[in-house]
Parts: C-alpha cells; sequence; structure tokens
C-alpha cells in the first residue's frame, strides 16, 4: 500500500494549457499552481511545452493570420506585415503608432505660441488719465 499523493498524470488538456500559459508570459510557478503541483513536477512532466509550446502556438497564430489574409482581410494583412519586419536580432521592431488628432493639436499650439507674433512683452503698463 503506497501513501502520499497519488503521481501527477498529465493530459492532453493540460498539455495545451501549459502552452497557453506559456505564450501568455506565465511564470512556471504559477502555472504549476493551477494543477496543484510543484514548479519542479511541472518541469518534469511538460519540459517540451514548457521550452516550444509558446512558439508552436505563434506559429498557429501564424498560420490562421495567412488564412484570413487570403480571404482579405485587411487587418491580417496589416499584423502579418509587422511580423515580417524582422530584425537581424531576430526580434521585429516596435511599431510606433502615428501621433492622434489631439497630439497634433497641441503640437501646433505651441508652435503658434512660440512664434514672434504672440511673444509677451512682459506685464500691462497702466497709464494715468488726467
Amino acid at each position: 500500500m503506497k501513501l502520499g499523493r497519488p503521481p501527477f498524470e498529465p493530459t492532453a488538456e493540460h498539455r495545451r494549457t501549459v502552452e497557453e500559459m506559456t505564450m501568455c508570459g506565465f511564470p512556471q510557478d504559477r502555472i504549476a499552481s493551477v494543477f496543484g503541483c510543484t514548479s519542479r513536477t511541472l518541469r518534469k512532466h511538460f519540459k517540451r511545452e514548457l521550452e516550444t509550446g509558446a512558439d508552436r502556438l505563434r506559429a498557429e497564430v501564424i498560420g490562421g493570420l495567412f488564412t484570413l489574409a487570403g480571404k482579405g482581410n485587411v487587418a491580417a494583412l496589416k499584423r502579418l506585415e509587422e511580423l515580417g519586419r524582422v530584425t537581424e536580432a531576430g526580434r521585429a521592431p516596435k511599431v510606433v503608432a502615428p501621433d492622434g488628432k489631439k497630439v497634433l493639436d497641441g503640437k501646433r499650439a505651441e508652435a503658434v505660441a512660440a512664434s514672434p507674433r504672440f511673444k509677451s512683452t512682459g506685464p500691462p503698463t497702466l497709464k494715468a488719465v488726467s
């Protein structure tokens, strides 16, 4: 008769969950807590999922984007174009969003206020009236 906790038996659903959580950036101790096991047990049973699961899921996402892009989905085309800009370091460069209308209006207002036409000549002076 064995005493103690029964051995951990991973299922296909467990493996998929580990891949998904790894892709989303969860630390291993938090993933292990979902299954009620230790980080050591997690690494023992899910080594492959921890090492390559996130990349395999990203490949699925990219495949889905290509499918949507092939059907004319503009958002998928734009995302694939962004993902395609890979630098020598192996990372896509950060895409900087263009300034919005409020930011542009603020910049224009600052430029007008800084122009010589609107320079302050100092505080107003009062003249005595006789």
